[in-house]
């Protein structure tokens, strides 16, 4: 029984009062395996800006290295282990998506339709609530924006089906206005050992169509801390020229080796220097909270989508910084009461440190708030 997690001692935000629809996908559900889902890829990390470029260095422990290897050679044997019969029972549809997606360029207009078309053949289809109707997707294709899209982390295989429904109807949105050739191609931060426990074909595939593997340890060792950087590089460069939509899950690690390793399951601070980083390079960035909740086995759908306010975070130069509150409410948080409203605006803190410890806040409340309201619409 999948049942939701409550998270955190926060108070829930009233339910959307829109009408709330249901996004049903479809097509051959060849179903993978995946002992863990997409997670978040970035450990804490002490930024730097270096002449080679930006380095998301950690501040690895000497006695935590030598576990992050072993955890990883275990957690990728038991990926492809568990892989190996879905690769074996699929090997000419297999050989057939490495080949259709190629030479497939990310400018093509057949790009974002091949990406939902192979989320189908890989993770299945589904039936999902999920409250277009706040038109907070439609909200954000008229903006024209890039976003960093945080979801709750809670199960491993169904978190990777509802990210492929909520993309598939932001994408179906854009259609609708038109601007499916020309929007912002999905990029979807996952645990390295995900795409490493597939067939290198597999792993070619789930790559071309915007998987970008990032060592997900909390301490990572420099020379993996120095690889994050090199491959957010690109998207760093992709985003501030909007071409990119980033999607993560900042809960870290689900799965066996979590519980010897419980720090790897929290929201992990990687995530608010991620963000910083890009405030950094444009000036203006919008977080969408995204919460995700699943009923027991006997409910109509299978699971809940709730795609919470957008919070704004300015940062331009000789100004001062600042963000919106998002989905915290009077309601959600009482001690703001006399503060917060919809059009508020809070100054951020000047300093790296403080900064990103207010952005982790931030983003740690609002995603409670939407995990809430998720789990509220399948009541």
């Amino acid at each position: 029984m999948l049942l939701v997690q409550r998270q955190g001692p926060y108070g829930a935000s009233p339910p959307d009062r829109h009408k709330k629809s249901l996004l049903r996908l479809t097509g051959a559900s060849a179903g993978l395996v995946l002992p863990h889902s997409l997670n978040h890829p970035l450990a804490p990390a002490t930024l730097r800006t270096p002449k080679t470029g930006v380095v998301f260095s950690g501040e690895p422990r000497s006695s935590g290295s030598w576990w992050q290897s072993l955890s990883q050679w275990v957690d990728i044997r038991i990926r492809r282990t568990l892989n190996a019969r879905f690769y074996s029972a699929h090997r000419s549809t297999i050989e057939q998506w490495a080949r259709r997606v190629k030479s497939l360029r990310e400018s093509s207009p057949l790009y974002v339709p091949t990406v939902l078309e192979a989320a189908t053949f890989f993770f299945g289809g589904g039936q999902y609530e999920i409250n277009t109707e706040s038109g907070r997707l439609k909200a954000i294709v008229d903006r024209g924006e890039p976003c960093v899209f945080v979801l709750n982390h809670q199960n491993p295989v169904a978190d990777a089906k509802a990210l492929h429904a909520l993309i598939k109807a932001l994408y179906e949105t854009y259609a609708q206005a038109g601007r499916l050739e020309t929007c912002p191609r999905p990029k979807i931060l996952v645990n390295q050992a995900i795409l490493k426990g597939h067939a290198p074909k597999v792993q070619q595939i789930m790559e071309k169509l915007g998987a970008i593997g990032i060592d997900a340890s909390v301490t990572p060792t420099p020379d993996r801390a120095r690889e994050n950087s090199r491959v957010l590089r690109p998207l760093i460069t992709q985003f501030r020229q909007n071409q990119a939509h980033v999607f993560l899950f900042p809960e870290g690690k689900r799965g066996w080796l979590a519980r010897w390793r419980p720090e790897e399951s929290q929201v992990q601070p990687g995530v608010a220097k991620l963000i910083q980083l890009l405030l950094n390079r444009t000036g203006r960035v919008h977080v969408v909270p995204v919460g995700l909740a699943y009923p027991n086995r006997t409910h109509s759908v299978d699971g809940s989508i709730y795609v919470g306010e957008p919070i704004r975070l300015d940062a331009k130069p000789g100004e001062e910084a600042w963000w919106t509150p998002g989905n915290i409410s009077a309601q959600t948080h009482p001690e703001l009461a006399s503060t917060v409203t919809p059009e508020s605006r809070f100054p951020l803190p000047s300093a790296s440190e403080k900064r990103t410890q207010a952005l982790l806040r931030i983003v740690q409340d609002n995603m409670a708030i939407c995990a809430e309201n998720a789990h509220r619409q399948i009541l």
